[in-house]
C-alpha cells in the first residue's frame, strides 16, 4: 500500500458498517500478474470534514468545512482481528462473489494469455 493510500484511509472515519453474507470477496492482482482473493465482510460509509478553501485575489480565505462521504468495500486489517478497514492496496481491483470470481477469473486468464502471445 503506498503511503498516499494509508494517509487517505486514515483520514476516513466509517460512520456505518453492512455486513455482506459470506461468499463474497475482495480480488488482488500482484505486479508479476498472480490473482487471489481475501474474504469481503461489509460495506462501509465513511465520510470526513474537508476545509472549503476560496480565492479571493492572491489571498485565500476560508470558507468553513464540507462534510464528504463515500461507500467502500472493507477488508480485514492485517494484524488486528475484527477491525474493519477500506481496501486500498494498490493490487486491489473488484470485489464480487466466490461464485461469480470463479467464472471470471477464467475469463482474465485468457485476455491476459492472448495479450501475452
Amino acid at each position: 500500500m503506498s503511503s498516499s493510500d494509508e494517509f487517505d484511509r486514515l483520514d476516513w472515519q466509517t460512520c456505518a458498517v453492512t455486513a455482506l453474507p459470506t461468499g463474497w470477496v475482495n480480488v488482488y492482482k500482484s505486479q508479476d500478474g498472480t490473482w487471489w482473493t481475501e474474504p469481503c465482510p461489509a460495506i462501509l460509509v465513511q465520510e470526513k470534514v474537508v476545509n472549503v478553501r476560496c480565492f479571493n485575489g492572491d489571498a485565500m480565505e476560508y470558507g468553513g468545512f464540507e462534510r464528504i462521504t463515500r461507500t467502500v468495500y472493507a477488508t480485514a486489517e492485517i494484524g488486528c482481528p475484527g477491525q474493519l478497514v477500506a481496501v486500498g492496496r494498490d493490487t486491489y481491483e473488484f470485489t464480487t462473489t466466490a461464485d461469480d470470481w470463479k467464472c471470471q477469473r477464467d475469463i482474465y486468464l485468457t485476455i491476459e494469455r492472448n495479450n501475452t502471445t
